[in-house]
Formats: C-alpha cells, sequence, structure tokens
C-alpha cells in the first residue's frame, strides 16, 4: 500500500534556533508512519497516530508545549475528517488533554454507531464538554499545569512584555 501523510508542528512560528530537532522530531514521525501505512493502516488510525506523536513533543504547538493563552493556560484544538466515511470530529479550547486528537477520533467513530430514537451525537465539542467526554470514554486526561512548559512560559512572558511596550507607545486620542 502507498500513500503521503503531511504534517506540520503547529501554527504559528518556530524558533530558528530548534531547526535541527524540528528536523529530527519530524523524520522520527514520518518513519513511524511509513510502517503503519505500508502495514495499510487506515487513514484515520495514521492521522491520529501522527498527531499524538506530535502532541507529546513539547517541540510542537501542540498538546503539551502548547502557546499559553494569556492567563498562562494550554487550551487546544483538533479535528479529524475521514472523506471515504464522510465522518469527522473536532474539539476545542480544551484544557487538561494531552492528546487532544483522540476525542476528535472518537466523536467521528462515534458517528459510524447508530444510535437509539434517532439521536444524533456531537461532531464538535468545546472546552469543559470536551473533557468530560473524553473521561467518559477512558480517554487520557492530565492536570492542565502539566502542558505548560517553561519554554511556552518564557514564550508568554516575552510576548506580554512586547504588548505592554507597544500599548505605552501607542499615541492617546482626546475626545472633545
Amino acid at each position: 500500500m502507498s500513500g503521503i501523510v503531511a504534517f506540520h508542528l503547529g501554527a504559528g512560528n518556530h524558533s530558528e534556533k530548534n531547526k535541527l530537532s524540528y528536523k529530527r522530531l519530524c523524520v522520527q514521525t514520518a518513519r513511524k508512519l511509513k510502517k503503519e501505512l505500508s502495514a495499510g493502516v487506515a487513514a484515520l488510525d495514521i492521522v491520529t497516530k501522527c498527531t499524538t506523536l506530535l502532541e507529546n513533543s513539547p517541540l510542537t504547538n501542540a498538546g503539551i508545549g502548547s502557546n499559553l493563552t494569556s492567563n498562562g493556560t494550554v487550551e487546544c484544538d483538533a479535528s479529524v475528517m475521514d472523506g471515504a466515511r464522510c465522518i469527522s470530529g473536532a474539539v476545542g479550547a480544551v484544557s487538561g488533554l494531552p492528546n487532544p486528537v483522540l476525542v476528535a477520533k472518537s466523536l467521528a467513530i462515534d458517528q459510524t454507531v447508530a444510535q437509539p430514537l434517532g439521536r444524533v451525537l456531537p461532531c464538535i465539542l468545546v472546552g469543559e464538554g470536551a473533557l468530560m467526554y473524553a473521561s467518559e470514554r477512558g480517554i487520557p486526561t492530565a492536570d492542565p499545569r502539566s502542558l505548560v512548559t517553561r519554554q511556552a512560559l518564557k514564550s508568554l512572558r516575552k510576548c506580554k512584555r512586547k504588548l505592554q511596550s507597544s500599548n505605552n507607545r501607542l499615541p492617546v486620542s482626546v475626545d472633545t
């Protein structure tokens, strides 16, 4: 079986000083995925494994090491789609999930199971709802503070200083 898996290291700018580490992570991830792809593993499973590997690395802007909110917390988003089965799942603004992609995948798979009384299950969950769903499904959760890395805190402090500095230089308008 052949195919292509494309992935990235999370949204935003990435440090030039970590370029070699990023490349190493990408090569390691690609090698693991190549074995899965060659074995005929389903696309949704490969995408989920790929994303989980990246979410587990503090180098990426996904899961552990994500960029922080202005309050200093990690809030993750993830989504998956299986075009062959026309299913999708997504989570947003969720804290305490090291691997939000696992919840997105579970939501997608839930769509393939007939529900009693014509019930329609969600395909997108956010915040506490996504965390509750994860707990109900046995998807690992974590103390939200465990997802915050030193580098993410350092970056947040730097961004806050820049913002404060730019606010001090903004012209003040006076209404007459």
